[in-house]
């Protein structure tokens, strides 16, 4: 093997190693609602809230925050 081929190996073998998996999330069946709420002008802790209340779902902000934006990047 000479070094550009080499080089093309470890590039591929990185890309693969970046790619993050991310699997379902309990969020996902109310996406449509968590984000109806957000474009409503909800907070984080007002949408935490109404999951915990009317949903029975225990979940932080910060979960909440992450699950939103990776909504986003699709």
């Amino acid at each position: 093997m000479d070094l550009q081929s080499e080089l093309q190996e470890i590039r591929r073998t990185r890309k693969r190693a970046r790619r993050k998996s991310y699997r379902a999330s309990r969020l996902d069946r109310y996406r449509a609602e968590i984000e109806e709420l957000r474009r409503k002008g909800a907070s984080l802790e007002d949408i935490r809230l109404w999951l915990r209340r009317y949903k029975r779902m225990r979940i932080t902000r910060t979960a909440i925050h992450y699950r939103l934006r990776r909504w986003q990047e699709k």
